[in-house]
């Protein structure tokens, strides 16, 4: 005797359909929270590799920071206005296995919009990006442009007796996230940072602003835009 097959009806296919769509609609969160820290540490290993590199071009320029910028001091609203030079990226390449240290997977950049023209970063803001940062200017990272060609194994002659030297390695941020919305979590506020002693730390939205964490010196007296500084 032949068997005949039951085909399924059109209520029971809608039923299946709709399971599958609550079982995605269930599951997707879950999957995107957890590519989240996957992206933060890959964001956090290459802001490692790049305190690695500027480390070792120091080491090999007598102690001197690269004489670089970051997308924020040259194309943004920053502490070095009109000042032109090379982007850290493309100073230390000998230092770096390849351009993709560069890039943060949680950049996402922001529309060039007028509600949303300026980029919320850790220190910064620049101009609308997309698809992200790193597309539009080569780097995810910021710089401490501070430190442009400053060695800090040597002396500095302090031209006021009020300058003081304000923090050591251990303080001084060399590069750090840039972030918006979709690239940091705005309740949080905090952001990667990799200190001159190398140490990368999670650090909290106010100790990362400009120009406090950033310049090494007390800027009253002896910001180094405005008084000479001889080392040696």
């Amino acid at each position: 005797m032949k068997l005949r097959r039951r085909a399924f009806t059109l209520i029971e296919v809608i039923v299946v359909i709709a399971l599958l769509a609550a079982l995605a609609a269930m599951l997707f969160p879950v999957f995107a929270r957890a590519k989240l820290p996957a992206n933060g540490t890959v964001c956090a290993t290459n802001l490692h590799s790049i305190g690695i590199a500027v480390d070792l071009y120091s080491s090999d320029a007598d102690g001197h920071y690269p004489l670089a910028l970051d997308p924020e001091d040259r194309f943004g609203r920053a502490p070095f206005p009109g000042r032109t030079g090379t982007l850290l990226s493309d100073a230390v390449p000998a230092y770096t296995k390849n351009r993709e240290i560069w890039r943060c997977p949680l950049d996402s950049g922001v529309p060039d919009l007028p509600a949303a023209d300026r980029l919320e970063t850790v220190e910064m803001s620049l101009p609308g990006t997309t698809p992200s940062i790193f597309a539009r200017y080569g780097m995810s990272y910021g710089y401490n442009a501070h430190l442009a060609d400053w060695n800090l194994a040597q002396p500095v002659t302090l031209w006021d007796p009020d300058a003081r030297v304000e923090r050591g390695p251990s303080e001084i941020p060399i590069s750090q996230d840039l972030y918006h919305v979709p690239h940091g979590s705005v309740e949080r506020r905090r952001a990667n940072v990799v200190y001159a002693d190398g140490h990368l730390k999670t650090t909290p939205w106010p100790n990362t602003q400009w120009p406090g964490a950033w310049v090494p010196l007390d800027q009253r007296s002896n910001e180094r835009e405005t008084l000479p500084l001889s080392q040696g």
